[in-house]
């Protein structure tokens, strides 16, 4: 899927492989019919790709309430997309980049290679990733926790990301709301018993609390 706009409409591909979609642009791609639905029902749609070895470059997203691009599976590439103006609601449930694991991954090393995105203006983490090894570099990520209080603009959570490393990034302006006169916003966080990660060579500035954690 080469060169489309979409406006009001979206793209989902479902255990995929080997797929592409290059140089496409998305303008309100999918919506949610209350700021506080937080799961989007059970009928919304989302951008995103699930499956293996396939790639998403050099696309244009914003203006959504919920997710911004959401992949799903191993051996996957986003690469210089923009994603901008999403999660108006504020849930960490979306992130303006999602990344999953597939339901069962596998016990061997299966990365998903985040590179050279921008994240901007997004009300909950700008890339948020989870169940499986990723690489994260030279991203360009800021102005997240628009709509949220404790939130990271680069977030993860669990073991199961062991031999992720997130290296090369610039990140900045995490200023979620005051929550108790403080503000708690994160640079770079890995939640809840995530080890084994290596975070390098990130310059993280401009945030409520901690660049990294």
């Amino acid at each position: 899927v080469i060169g489309f706009h979409f406006f009001g409409c979206t793209f989902q591909f479902e255990n995929t492989v080997h797929s592409l979609v290059d140089d496409c642009h998305l303008r309100f791609p999918v919506y949610a019919r209350e700021l506080s639905d937080r799961r989007g029902g059970g009928s919304t749609p989302t951008t995103s790709m699930s499956g293996s070895h396939n790639i998403i470059r050099n696309c244009t997203l914003g203006y959504t309430p919920l997710a911004g691009l959401a992949m799903t599976g191993s051996y996957n590439t986003l690469a210089n997309n923009l994603v901008h103006d999403v999660c108006w609601n504020g849930s960490l449930r979306f992130p303006a980049i999602s990344l999953r694991a597939d339901e069962r991954p596998s016990n061997e090393w299966n990365p998903t290679i985040v590179k050279g995105n921008t994240v901007l203006n997004a009300g909950s983490a700008g890339i948020g990733f989870r169940g499986q090894a990723y690489t994260i570099e030279y991203n360009y990520v800021r102005h997240c926790g628009m709509m949220s209080h404790d939130v990271a603009a680069i977030y993860t959570s669990g073991s199961s990301i062991a031999g992720s490393i997130v290296c090369y990034n610039w990140v900045h302006n995490c200023h979620p709301e005051i929550e108790n006169g403080k503000n708690i916003g994160l640079g770079i966080r890995a939640d809840d018993q995530c080890r084994n990660m290596s975070i390098h060579h990130n310059v993280v500035w401009d945030v409520g609390l901690d660049s990294i954690i």
